[in-house]
């Protein structure tokens, strides 16, 4: 995990901010101006919100890698139904989850079940 006190430098790397934290890990700003400050308490850095920014951090250094491996930037597009929309906003909101995020995590676990069922001779 990256240790607290580097995290603004790596966030800098990747020309993010706190603010971009914030948003990306559905946790507060002041949250994580609390746990980033020089002066930080104990209980303002807990192991669970230091994963999760390290996560985000490490996510967003991955997906500039990949874009620049082929010269195209790492992103897609989807249109949704206003209805399906609602639902995955509802869904992630209730998960505590940013709803890009939920996206992301539920089309890789939905990709990982189609593939096993693939080599399990199943069909999708």
């Amino acid at each position: 995990m990256i240790p607290f006190e580097e995290i603004d430098e790596r966030l800098a790397a990747i020309g993010k901010n706190r603010a971009w934290l914030a948003d990306v890990t559905g946790r507060s700003p002041n949250s994580i101006r609390a746990a980033l400050a020089p002066n930080a308490k104990q209980k303002d850095r807990s192991k669970l919100l230091q994963r999760a920014l390290t996560e985000a951090i490490e996510r967003e250094e991955k997906s500039r890698r990949m874009a620049t491996l082929d010269g195209q930037p790492n992103r897609i597009a989807v249109n949704f139904t206003d209805e399906e929309l609602d639902l995955i906003m509802d869904v992630a909101q209730t998960l505590g989850t940013p709803y890009r995020e939920y996206i992301a995590r539920a089309t890789v676990a939905r990709a990982r079940q189609d593939a096993a069922n693939r080599r399990a001779g199943k069909a999708g």
